[in-house]
């Protein structure tokens, strides 16, 4: 292991995390230089360029991409945090282990939950 890895890890207890009194390391970048970052990218990234972006997603997860997948439904359902509950009978699934075909048909769902007076809707 080279010398500098050695070196800071010395300053860690055994599972790895930071001793006390012990610096970490440079942290995030400010929040003014990160707004500036998003603006721009705001500005560069079109809705067509979006829509190019995710249709390769698109067809990449029903070709079984599970990176593609799972950023589909990251975006599409929400990151999970470990299991999603579907509906009222608790019937729960991992969105890592789903085929492109459950995928497709978890985004149907979704898409009726979340509709106006779907079953995502409030009753009164």
């Amino acid at each position: 292991m080279p010398a500098h890895k050695n070196a800071s890890l010395q300053k860690r207890d055994p599972t790895g995390r930071f001793l006390p009194g012990t610096a970490g390391g440079p942290g995030r970048i400010p929040l003014v230089q990160e707004q500036r970052y998003l603006i721009r990218l705001h500005e560069r990234v079109t809705l067509e360029d979006w829509n190019v972006i995710v249709d390769k997603a698109l067809e990449q997860a029903k070709g079984g991409n599970y990176r593609a997948r799972n950023w589909l439904s990251d975006y599409c359902l929400g990151k999970p945090q470990a299991e999603v509950n579907i509906d009222s009978r608790s019937v729960q699934f991992n969105l890592a282990n789903l085929t492109p075909e459950q995928l497709a048909a978890a985004i149907e769902l979704a898409k009726l939950v979340n509709a106006p007076g779907g079953a995502g809707a409030e009753r009164p």
